[in-house]
């Protein structure tokens, strides 16, 4: 799964460190707009990250692992993103879901 590792606001614009390819260990360093969602980020970029309900938090295709100490920083799950979650593989605390994980600075 991709995972966002950290980020720094540069204005309106924020750096993903990186988003981590699952078979390449490949770091990618791009920059978002606060308010989009990593799904966007990460398709807009060329991750590899599934979204068979094209982003309406129904799938858990678009699952990521969040860096320590970052999920604390985010708004909580909707009720939905919780409920969808709960049909993943290896979810944990660390679980988001990209289309519904918002850059915020």
């Amino acid at each position: 799964f991709p995972r966002m590792i950290s980020t720094r606001g540069f204005g309106i614009h924020f750096t993903i460190k990186s988003f981590v390819d699952e078979y390449t260990t490949e770091e990618v360093k791009v920059e978002a707009e606060e308010g989009q969602t990593i799904l966007a980020v990460a398709q807009e970029n060329g991750a590899s990250l599934n979204s068979f309900c094209g982003g309406n938090c129904h799938c858990g295709g678009c699952h990521i692992k969040m860096s320590q100490g970052i999920t604390d920083l985010l708004p909580k799950m909707s009720e939905q993103e919780k409920e969808t979650l709960k049909k993943g593989i290896d979810v944990d605390e660390s679980s988001r879901l990209a289309c519904q994980t918002k850059v915020m600075p």
